[in-house]
C-alpha cells in the first residue's frame, strides 16, 4: 500500500500537510492520482490548499481529516509539493 501526502509551505514558513492518501487495491481501482494532481494545480494560499485537500480527500473517503500544520516534512512513501502553483514530486 503506496501512501502519498501533499505538502505546502506557507506564509509564516511552516508546512500545509494534507492527510495521507494510502493506495489500497480498492482504492487504486477507484482513484486516477492524475486527477488529485489536476486538483492542486494552480493553488497558492492555504485557503486554496485546504479545499484541494478537502477535494482530494472526497476522492479517496478520507474528508473527515483535516489539513495538518508543521514545523517540517513527515516521512511518506511519496511526497508531493505545491510549489508555484504546480504539484511535484520530491525525489527522496
Amino acid at each position: 500500500m503506496k501512501r502519498r501526502i501533499i505538502v505546502m509551505k506557507n506564509a509564516n514558513g511552516s508546512y500545509e500537510v494534507s492527510p495521507v492518501f494510502a493506495e489500497s487495491k480498492c482504492e487504486a481501482d477507484q482513484v486516477d492520482w492524475e486527477e488529485v494532481i489536476d486538483t492542486f494545480q494552480g493553488v497558492n494560499t492555504s485557503f486554496g490548499f485546504r479545499r484541494a485537500s478537502r477535494a482530494a480527500g472526497i476522492m479517496y473517503g478520507c474528508d473527515h481529516e483535516a489539513v495538518r500544520t508543521m514545523d517540517k516534512i513527515p516521512d511518506s512513501d511519496e511526497v508531493w509539493i505545491v510549489i508555484g502553483r504546480m504539484l511535484v514530486r520530491r525525489e527522496n
